[in-house]
């Protein structure tokens, strides 16, 4: 493991964090309240800027089952929700590339998150444009990367 991230690139992410938390409007995930760059911690740094940073650019879902009666269109805005309680979170959030309905896939760009499949006793629906298109159940992201490779192919010892 060389992946550690020094000091230096760790002092750098405070204008980065201060600059896309006010530009993109972060919210906290659980509470859905707007964020400021004081308030931001690592949880939420991970869902909006580092889970997307480095996922690559073609996330694939495979959904339990084909989509039917629906018409997938590149673009579209693809959620993941978890129902809690009275509310439903955004687990991760993306955009449409393109989609196989017939085989239940669909290929994605993470805009945040990270699309997660379904686990025993948790169904967590996959939406395209705010209408439910079935439950992942599984997630194919080829040459994803830790925030360390994103930042630099230069190896840091822990």
């Amino acid at each position: 493991e060389m992946r550690a991230m020094s000091l230096r690139e760790l002092r750098e992410l405070l204008p980065l964090i201060k600059d896309l938390c006010v530009t993109e409007g972060w919210a906290d995930m659980r509470s859905g309240e707007l964020l400021r760059p004081e308030t931001v911690n690592l949880y939420h740094f991970t869902h909006h800027h580092i889970c997307a940073a480095t996922a690559p650019e073609d996330v694939i879902v495979r959904l339990t089952k084909p989509v039917e009666n629906f018409e997938l269109v590149r673009g579209m805005i693809v959620t993941q929700i978890e129902p809690s309680g009275s509310r439903c979170m955004a687990v991760a959030e993306g955009l449409l590339l393109w989609a196989d309905a017939a085989a239940g896939e669909l290929h994605i760009e993470v805009v945040r998150g990270t699309f997660v499949p379904q686990r025993i006793g948790v169904n967590q629906p996959i939406t395209c444009d705010g209408s439910e298109v079935g439950i992942a159940q599984d997630i194919v992201a080829p040459g994803a990367l830790s925030y360390k490779e994103y930042l630099t192919r230069k190896p840091c010892k822990p």
